[in-house]
């Protein structure tokens, strides 16, 4: 396409252990674009864990590396150098599934002047939730106060009224997922006491699988549409 427009950005993660897969993410933006005169949201599907069975719980830290600082500084700066994006962050998106769901949580609310928009698919309802004692030990040294201050809900209570204004937060979960699902419930409504404009979707018939991702991108991405510039209002 000759004189291209800026497009918006998707950065995305898959969960633990780490695979930056683009399969999924790719068939929905695949199917979007088919619809919308061949535009969709450039996507970034990068890996939050470092390696293995890792889990850096979406923090600086010195035992795991700069996680954070990779995703929301380093990423940002690369796309928007090498990249066709927009400028407009409010047309940006933080993603992730599962653990990557998490973290997308937890900066959709630490990083709102970098993320105009939040894709939490079947994420952990705060990072470190499967092994908190662990966590607390190797990413905030002990302090089980540093702790309970990372997690996204307090994150988003302690934000000045207003920093989440014109953000969207949408949460999906497979409808038989009785692990993260309640967790979900549970962020999507404290995103929205918060001041996100927040959308709930459970998957019908999955779990905390494959088909919950893909039926939540499937439902998700064109629901962003609007929001990102790439598709009318809904009536």
């Amino acid at each position: 396409m000759p004189d291209p427009p800026k497009l918006p950005l998707i950065v995305f993660m898959m969960g633990q252990p780490g695979s930056p897969d683009p399969t999924s993410l790719a068939k929905a933006l695949d199917s979007f674009a088919q619809a919308h005169q061949g535009l969709a949201p450039i996507a970034i599907v990068a890996d939050q864990t470092s390696q293995g069975d890792l889990d850096p719980s979406c923090a600086d830290s010195a035992t795991y590396g700069e996680v954070a600082t990779y995703f929301n500084t380093l990423i940002p700066e690369w796309a928007s150098s090498h990249l066709n994006v927009t400028a407009d962050h409010r047309k940006w998106v933080i993603g992730g599934f599962s653990n990557g769901g998490s973290c997308a949580l937890k900066w959709a609310g630490e990083y709102p002047q970098v993320w105009g928009a939040l894709l939490d698919a079947s994420g952990n309802e705060y990072p470190g939730s499967e092994h908190v004692d662990e966590t607390t030990a190797d990413v905030f040294g002990g302090d089980a106060a540093a702790f309970e201050a990372a997690k996204p809900t307090s994150i988003m209570a302690a934000a000045p009224p207003g920093t989440y204004a014109g953000h969207i937060a949408i949460f999906l979960w497979g409808a038989s997922d009785g692990v993260f699902g309640p967790g979900q419930q549970r962020n999507a409504f404290a995103a929205q006491a918060a001041g996100f404009t927040t959308l709930a979707h459970p998957v019908p018939g999955a779990g905390h699988d494959g088909p919950a991702l893909d039926g939540g991108l499937a439902f998700a991405i064109p629901v962003l549409g609007p929001a990102l510039g790439l598709a009318a209002p809904s009536p």
